[in-house]
């Protein structure tokens, strides 16, 4: 259930334009601690209301507080504490895994955890239970990218071969977290 789960969430994730740790969302290790955090809440659960479950807490999770998977951490480093996410990865040495969100996105991502839950509460007062919806499709709705922004910037690279494109990409993707930032 737990990967079935998380599976679910990442393909809901790239069709809502939420899935990307290099643009300040969250990225795969991302989406696999907040999942095991609802597995750990609701451990017989399917995956539908794991699904559910998700949307609920993570709607009106009271960011900045932690999600972790472990009851006791070592108390935070000056720095863990200005994330605006901190998602805290359950290995030695913890560490906030979720420092590339920021106030902006972070907000598109409540955004989209609140759509989330609109969505799921209609279903299940639809259909009495998300068992029997068939109405699925308008949870995995893609976002409507270039109609929702007025401004967007694109960028293309070329290069003279497949690993020198490799590379360039590897260098602006790892410079793009400050172009966000500023």
């Amino acid at each position: 259930t737990f990967r079935s789960t998380v599976r679910c969430l990442k393909f809901w994730a790239k069709r809502r334009g939420v899935y990307s740790h290099t643009f300040g969302f969250l990225g795969g290790v991302h989406w696999a601690v907040l999942v095991a955090r609802i597995c750990q809440l609701f451990p017989n659960a399917s995956v539908s209301m794991l699904v559910s479950r998700f949307f609920s807490i993570y709607a009106y999770w009271p960011w900045p507080t932690p999600v972790t998977l472990v009851d006791a951490l070592p108390e935070q480093s000056d720095g863990d504490r200005h994330h605006q996410m901190p998602i805290i990865i359950p290995v030695h040495p913890y560490g906030c895994c979720s420092y590339n969100v920021t106030r902006s996105t972070l907000s598109k991502l409540m955004s989209e955890f609140s759509r989330g839950w609109d969505t799921i509460t209609k279903m299940e007062r639809t259909w009495g239970s998300l068992t029997n919806s068939s109405d699925w499709e308008s949870l995995f709705e893609p976002f409507p990218f270039l109609s929702s922004y007025e401004y967007f910037f694109q960028i293309h690279l070329t290069a003279s071969d497949v690993d020198d494109l490799r590379n360039w990409k590897g260098w602006v993707e790892s410079r793009f977290r400050h172009l966000l930032l500023k």
